[in-house]
């Protein structure tokens, strides 16, 4: 027994002797294999840490951001970017949005110090499962550094450093710091960077005026701005937001009362404003910029840019030249189809609509047909009546009352022919059906741009008929012969001379001139060829716009002194020292001749048109700022008494049908002797407009085809838009000027007893005005009074 005893006790003795020895081997083991992967981990940190980037980028936060255009009355008129982002403070992000991206993307961000070691680990076991990266556990932090430090690439080797970056970045930067990065640099989608613009672009409003539930829906959108998108997809954004709006329940972040009015609430997301007015002003301003501070500040620098843009005045502009140019080309007919449907395009259409989408039969893109879309139609059936067009997966119907334009008194199957390709707008449409009008953009082109004459701000500017198919800016790039409308400066250079005076007598008629400047023989026409009305005064030369006399006054005067009067005024353009600078044969751009008008219009104060007035950094640091600095280039006196020839023309000449303002207007039509430019150069004290019109491939516009036609009509609204609510005011009279009542027969001060209609009410240049008074129709001198015959020679 006793024996048995001792044999238990010396085994039990042996085998805890031996677990002794197992455990202090595997303690060791252990001990040695942390060891192996203290060491392991740290030479992968010596590895990965060697390299990492720096904070700079985090601690300096300058992110790509919008310029930012902002017109005359403090509105939003236009962005140039690479990424459309508006960095906001801290301060103006609200709370209920902080924590709706939390809930969506790290609800433990103020708690881990950079990493979820969680979700990493859950992770891992995943991607492991999978045999692919497919999971991330990235924190708020770990994106921030995704972002700014490291690239997109989804490797093991680039989340170590992540990790390693993430925990440096929180032991540098506060968390709200790291949030406040973070907000401002994600991608919402359809361009958006941060929350302010994704704000704006998805609800019409600041970030600080957010709700809870677009805070909600916005939070949403981080993890797949594409395939959440609320315009796009508004069921699978509605699901995503409900996510969002629970976990912030779950957080206690909301009261039920709160989740419960928000979870079922329809998505609502805000209209797509109007295109900005003035793109040809915007790519003007874009152009000036880029030459100041490079492409890349203009496209990343968050620059503010302030600009003389009257957005309403702007739209009426736009809006005015579209019209007048298509006016201007429905009086000039149909063109004809853009073409014919054959057997490949028809492939090419069917297979694009795949039975049911609306195909444009040119470009081949799928459109919505909705009011005021246009696109290619083919003709399947054609009557007298009506015509079937047809879209691929869709059809409309054009009756003969919506092509009257191109028609007149024929019938719809003499234009169109089964098969043609043909241009349509559509009018309305239901079901698989459309109601169209046969379409025709302008093959003309037009400009027009509006000046304040006291400050040079350029307040409305159109280049052309639609940007997107041509950004050439015809306001400003354009260089065309301004013709009748260079005549002001022809007439402003003889009256400068002190040769002549409004009164002069001056002869209308055909006459051969050798031109000294060229050694050519020229016979200038008027506008009605064969039609000349001998004498008359300066004064109506310029209000019928004759052609002949202008040409006489520079045979006299010679090209140099006009050339120099132009200058003055505003022209910079080459201008040829010949005869035929008097009919305005050089070439100006719009801008250009409407600014030397507004010299005349400010009484003789010539300065450089402004468009940008000031711009400043991301910072809100001033880098310029622009006036107009006016010095005195002609004399006041005699800009008021061109204005008031000028006046005549709109009162009494070719410039009639701008006489609708209400007001004292000046302007003057032009009309190249080729007839390849029609313009109406006009002002009041308030502003100065230019139009114009003509091909971009100088032709003849037509018979008519006048300046007083085509070019009058925008000219008007724009005029009719600005002074809507201004006051009728008359042009000043500066010092140096006097008035008289001519007799147009002579050019002398008109018989005492002279009816109105015999007058012409003129100013002159003190001291220049006649002093002799011509005889009553009828009177021999014998009997005229004494006092009729005092007073000098006269002028």
């Amino acid at each position: 027994m006793t024996a048995r005893r001792s044999t238990r006790n010396t085994r039990k003795r042996t085998r805890r002797r031996s677990e002794r020895r197992a455990g202090r081997a595997l303690l060791v083991a252990l001990l040695a294999l942390c060891f192996l992967a203290g060491a392991a981990l740290a030479t992968i940190y010596q590895i990965f840490a060697a390299d990492l980037p720096t904070f700079d980028a985090l601690v300096d936060y300058n992110p790509k951001e919008s310029t930012k255009v902002f017109a005359a009355d403090g509105t939003l008129v236009g962005e140039f970017f690479e990424e459309r982002r508006t960095v906001i403070p801290p301060r103006e992000i609200p709370e209920v949005l902080k924590r709706a991206i939390l809930a969506a993307e790290d609800a433990q961000f103020y708690e881990h110090e950079g990493l979820d070691y969680v979700g990493i680990v859950r992770a891992f076991f995943k991607n492991l499962a999978s045999g692919e990266t497919r999971q991330g556990a990235s924190t708020i932090t770990q994106q921030v550094v995704k972002t700014f430090l490291l690239s997109p690439e989804r490797t093991y080797s680039r989340k170590i450093k992540e990790a390693i970056l993430a925990r440096r970045l929180e032991r540098n930067l506060s968390k709200d710091e790291i949030l406040y990065l973070y907000l401002n640099q994600i991608y919402f989608g359809h361009g958006r960077y941060g929350v302010e613009e994704a704000a704006l672009f998805y609800f019409g409003k600041k970030a600080r005026d957010l709700d809870l539930g677009e805070a909600a829906l916005l939070a949403g959108l981080v993890q797949s701005p594409a395939r959440l998108s609320p315009i796009r997809h508004p069921d699978r954004a509605k699901q995503r937001q409900r996510y969002v709006l629970e976990r912030m329940l779950e957080n206690g972040w909301i009261s039920q009362a709160e989740f419960a009015a928000e979870i079922d609430r329809p998505i609502r997301v805000a209209e797509r404003p109007e295109d900005p007015p003035g793109p040809y002003y915007l790519e003007e301003v874009r152009r000036y910029l880029v030459e100041r501070y490079g492409n890349e500040q203009v496209l990343t620098g968050g620059l503010r840019v302030y600009v003389s843009m009257d957005p309403r005045l702007q739209r009426v502009a736009d809006r005015a030249v579209r019209e007048g140019l298509i006016a201007y080309d429905r009086r000039h007919g149909y063109r004809g189809p853009a073409g014919r449907l054959d057997e490949a395009r028809r492939a090419e259409v069917e297979a694009k609509a795949q039975g049911e989408h609306a195909v444009d039969v040119l470009s081949l893109r799928r459109v919505s047909l909705e009011p005021g879309v246009r696109l290619f139609g083919a003709v399947t059936a054609v009557s007298d009546a009506t015509a079937t067009i047809w879209f691929g997966g869709r059809e409309g119907t054009l009756e003969r009352k919506d092509a009257a334009w191109a028609l007149g008194n024929r019938s719809l199957s003499t234009l169109l022919k089964k098969g043609d390709i043909v241009h349509v707008e559509v009018k309305s449409a239901r079901g698989s059906k459309a109601t169209l009008a046969l379409w025709q953009d302008p093959a003309i082109q037009g400009a027009l741009v509006a000046i304040e004459p006291a400050t040079r701000r350029v307040v409305a500017m159109t280049g052309g008929y639609d940007f997107a198919q041509s950004s050439f800016n015809r306001a400003t790039q354009a260089l065309r012969q301004p013709g009748s409308t260079f005549k002001p400066f022809v007439f402003g250079a003889a009256l400068e001379s002190g040769r002549w005076t409004p009164a002069s007598l001056v002869v209308d008629a055909p006459e051969t001139f050798r031109d000294p400047w060229t050694g050519k023989d020229w016979k200038p026409q008027n506008y009605e060829r064969n039609r000349f009305d001998g004498t008359m005064t300066l004064r109506r030369a310029l209000a019928l716009s004759k052609n002949t006399v202008p040409v006489r006054l520079i045979s006299e005067l010679g090209p140099d002194p006009v050339i120099d009067f132009a200058r003055r005024a505003g022209i910079r353009s080459t201008m040829p020292k010949n005869l035929t600078l008097a009919l305005g044969t050089g070439e100006v751009s719009p801008i250009e001749l409407a600014n030397a008008y507004a010299t005349l219009a400010a009484q003789g104060m010539h300065a450089e048109p402004v468009l940008v007035e000031r711009v400043e950094d991301r910072r809100g640091v001033v880098l310029e700022e622009n006036r107009a600095k006016p010095s005195p280039t002609i004399s006041p006196a005699l800009s008021y008494v061109l204005t008031r020839l000028l006046q005549a023309v709109v009162e009494e000449g070719t410039g009639a049908r701008a006489n609708v303002l209400d007001r004292p207007t000046a302007g003057k039509t032009g009309t190249t002797s080729d007839g390849r430019d029609a313009w109406f150069a006009g002002y009041t004290t308030d502003l100065v407009a230019v139009s114009w019109a003509g091909f971009d491939e100088p032709r003849p516009l037509g018979r008519g085809e006048t300046g007083g036609r085509t070019a009058v009509p925008a000219w008007v609204e724009v005029m009719k838009a600005w002074h809507e609510k201004r006051p009728a005011r008359e042009f000043p009279i500066p010092e140096g000027v006097e008035f008289a009542a001519i007799d147009p027969k002579t050019g002398l001060l008109a018989p005492v007893d002279a009816p109105p209609e015999a007058v012409e009410e003129a100013a002159f240049v003190q001291g220049t005005a006649p002093t002799e008074r011509a005889l009553a129709p009828g009177l021999h001198p014998a009997d005229a009074p004494l006092e009729l015959f005092l007073g000098g020679s006269g002028r």
